[in-house]
């Protein structure tokens, strides 16, 4: 008795998998960490026309989960494009590039995270047959603009660290920069829309099963690869390197510079130390009046002044007892003023 196709599968043996396939894409393994170690041990069972069969409880909590996601992130996106399109004030050239941003978000919420895990968990292009190019080039495409949006944003920012006395982006040109963001997304994202298409294939390793697959049809598979590796460079490394590169230098930059509370406070410092001299030289200039008056006073009632060096003193004097000049004169002055006011107090309550 023969058995039929696809049941002569021993179930003590791996699930077949479809890496090895030349009718696979990418697109139908986008969540290939779910195969097969999140899957229960029947879905190694192998049918006629499944290759997995999945709970339908895992089939449900990966729904909710994925649903959630798409709900978060297009509520989350369109409050930032609402504030952004209702406020003035938040109409700024960053903000520009953030409400972009949202843009691409919302087109992964509502286009690419929905159909995510069907072909992992499936392994087979069970959407209609438009998706199968339109959801690729739809998901190429955002991802695309988010990361040229981002390598805008670091470059406005080093623009303004590193020039900034130079003028500033203004809105119109972050128009003109974020419709050429997605003319390069749109001419690195369409070769997935020309190549895509489903074809029913026969697959040797699922056992001679026919099967409908996304793959690239029309172009050979070496193309398709380098393809891959270019579109890599321009989502990854291009801009890794950019980005890096430009906040490494704006770090630098402001590490180098001195911050504008630091200068304040320095110039604070020299007008209080100003200040004290001014105050000292005020005091000296008063307690030398005095002196000045008290001579005069001395000779008006007859008391014989003070000769020159014992209020001021010489230099030799003070270089002498080892005093400075300066501070002598002013403990002399300061003594001269005192018993000028005390002999002032006497003849007046006399």
């Amino acid at each position: 008795m023969t058995s039929e196709p696809g049941m002569n599968h021993d179930p003590s043996s791996p699930p077949p998998l479809l890496l090895d396939s030349p009718y696979v894409s990418q697109q139908d393994y986008a969540n290939l960490s779910l195969l097969p170690s999140l899957l229960p041990p029947q879905a190694g069972n192998v049918s006629a026309g499944r290759i997995y069969q999945v709970p339908v409880g895992f089939i449900v909590l990966l729904s909710i989960f994925y649903g959630l996601i798409s709900l978060v992130a297009v509520a989350g996106n369109f409050m930032v494009m609402w504030i952004v399109a209702t406020s003035r004030r938040m109409q700024t050239v960053t903000n520009f590039f953030i409400a972009n941003l949202a843009v691409a978000d919302i087109i992964i919420g509502l286009f690419s995270i929905p159909f995510q895990f069907q072909a992992a968990l499936l392994q087979r292009w069970v959407l209609p047959e438009f998706m199968c190019a339109f959801c690729p080039f739809v998901q190429v495409l955002s991802v695309n603009v988010s990361i040229f949006t981002l390598t805008a944003i670091a470059l406005d920012r080093y623009r303004a660290v590193m020039s900034p006395l130079k003028a500033r982006t203004t809105k119109l040109r972050a128009k003109f920069i974020i419709c050429g963001i997605w003319t390069l997304a749109v001419a690195a994202a369409l070769p997935c829309a020309l190549a895509l298409r489903v074809e029913t294939q026969v697959d040797p390793h699922a056992l001679n099963l026919t099967k409908p697959f996304c793959h690239e049809v029309g172009i050979s598979r070496s193309a398709w690869r380098i393809y891959n590796h270019v579109l890599v460079c321009l989502q990854y490394f291009f801009p890794l390197l950019t980005i890096c590169f430009v906040y490494a230098r704006m770090g630098l930059k402001l590490k180098e510079s001195k911050s504008p509370g630091n200068a304040q406070g320095a110039r604070d410092a020299g007008i209080l130390r100003n200040k004290k001299k001014v105050r000292t030289r005020m005091a000296h200039q008063s307690v030398r009046e005095n002196s000045q008056h008290y001579f005069a006073h001395s000779r008006l009632i007859g008391h014989p002044p003070l000769r020159e060096n014992q209020v001021r003193g010489t230099k030799e004097d003070t270089s002498e007892a080892g005093i400075p000049s300066d501070r002598l004169t002013a403990l002399i002055d300061l003594l001269c003023a005192v018993s000028f006011s005390l002999f002032a107090s006497c003849n007046c309550s006399g």
